[in-house]
């Protein structure tokens, strides 16, 4: 439940523990069992990511989705390359992560089993699946910060002639508080209407094995404002705890949507993760209930 830096520059510095010219493979097998009012189903879903690294500057990685659920497909995540450009300056460059929110995509670093909601609005907001962005950034440390600065596609597809430009800012003022700053815009037209421009402030303290997390988004169109507040406990450095409660308010004359998430989880092995979850959702007076498994086996 420990956030991860969310800074591109994280992703350039991925670790490399092969020899120059071999490629390293990672990634996870991830099993879901899901029962609500409508079905119960179990559904697998791996990940492969390979890295190389045939420089002291110069990375490639790709990360490839595979999906198993009835029908298998394998999507593209992450394509891109990292230059180390300055010892304090990195560029990437392809398709990657999208860097701005409190979240990420893959299950291993997920707080729990299902996504909050900001997630799915930046989600929502991606041409690409899975919350993923294509283009330019170049990380920066200056000082305690390091910020990252990003030339997109347009990130909705509204306007193909048009760019997104992104402004991610991570700070950790003292030990153990993480704090993020993100904006990116975006166009709007009126055959497809998007959120606009995009703002996302977040922050997680952690400490004595407790984390405390808080994520904001607010958008120029369509959603007013988003919050999501998450706590988790390490019972044991096997068993840990987490609660999350989110709710979104809409510009239109439509009623707030809240969720409530539950989450335990076990460390099987070091490799093997199980997890338990309940989630409620709270839509225009509707109230919808899930209960859930996971088993994530990570290589």
């Amino acid at each position: 439940m420990k956030k991860r830096l969310i800074a591109i520059a994280t992703l350039a510095a991925l670790p490399v523990v092969s020899f120059a010219g071999d490629a390293t493979v990672s990634g996870y097998v991830d099993v879901t069992y899901s029962n609500n009012n409508d079905k119960s189903e179990f559904v697998s879903a791996a990940e492969v990511d390979i890295e190389n690294k045939l420089s002291d500057k110069v990375s490639v990685r790709v990360d490839t989705d595979l999906t198993l659920d009835g029908a298998t497909s394998a999507t593209i995540e992450q394509a891109f390359f990292a230059f180390s450009a300055h010892e304090k300056v990195t560029v990437l460059g392809g398709a990657f992560n999208n860097p701005m929110g409190l979240e990420k995509e893959d299950a291993p670093d997920m707080p729990a089993i299902t996504k909050g909601q900001i997630w799915d609005i930046l989600n929502g907001q991606t041409a690409l699946e899975g919350n993923n962005v294509a283009g330019v950034a170049a990380a920066a440390t200056v000082g305690p910060a390091t910020i990252t600065l990003g030339a997109l596609n347009d990130l909705g597809g509204a306007d193909p002639e048009k760019n997104s430009f992104a402004l991610v800012a991570n700070v950790t003022p003292i030990k153990g508080l993480d704090l993020e700053l993100g904006y990116v815009t975006q166009e709007s037209t009126d055959d497809l209407e998007t959120a606009g421009n995009v703002v996302d402030v977040n922050a997680v303290y952690s400490i004595a094995g407790a984390t405390v997390s808080l994520d904001y988004l607010a958008g120029e169109n369509i959603i007013d404002s988003a919050v999501e507040v998450g706590l988790g406990y390490a019972i044991t450095d096997k068993i840990g705890v987490y609660g999350r409660y989110d709710v979104v308010a809409y510009e239109a004359d439509v009623d707030d949507t809240t969720t409530m998430t539950l989450y335990a989880s076990y460390q099987l092995a070091p490799n093997l993760l199980v997890s338990a979850e309940y989630h409620t959702t709270d839509e225009s007076g509707d109230d919808d209930e899930a209960a859930g498994l996971e088993f994530i086996a990570t290589f």
